[in-house]
């Protein structure tokens, strides 16, 4: 039980500090580091079968083309996305280092990793205007 209460505290601090650059890439980088299983499985099959259509076309050949090549670009791209989520498991373990970095009020901007898009954590949250209430 206090397992499940600590992950929703969690869950909770990540969600109200969205608008913080550095929280922002430590819960997409949470987030993919946890969904790598499926996201490595499902990014190989669907990028390793375009990656065949592409070779079929390329050689303006028939469809016997896109399974032979298919294990071989299946192969290749579950290599890709293995490094691509590792790399993400590897820069929570910085997320300290970038807080300290973005407290710098000349710091650099945190923002979130590029190599998985499309998350809610890439949004950029709304600024407004303070007096009119009107966004930018």
């Amino acid at each position: 039980m206090k397992k499940h209460l600590l992950f929703a505290l969690l869950g909770s601090f990540l969600m109200m500090a969205a608008s913080c650059g550095t929280a922002r890439r430590a819960g997409k980088d949470l987030l993919i580091t946890v969904a790598s299983p499926g996201i490595i499985l499902y990014g190989a099959g669907t990028d390793g079968a375009a990656d065949a259509a592409n070779i079929q076309k390329g050689f303006e050949s028939g469809d016997a083309t896109q399974v032979v090549f298919f294990p071989f670009t299946f192969t290749y791209r579950l290599f890709d996305h293995t490094i691509s989520c590792a790399l993400h498991a590897l820069d929570f373990v910085a997320t300290p280092f970038y807080g300290l970095a973005e407290l710098n009020p000349n710091g650099p901007k945190i923002e979130p990793l590029q190599i998985y898009q499309g998350t809610f954590f890439d949004e950029q949250p709304e600024k407004g205007d303070a007096e009119t209430g009107e966004g930018r």
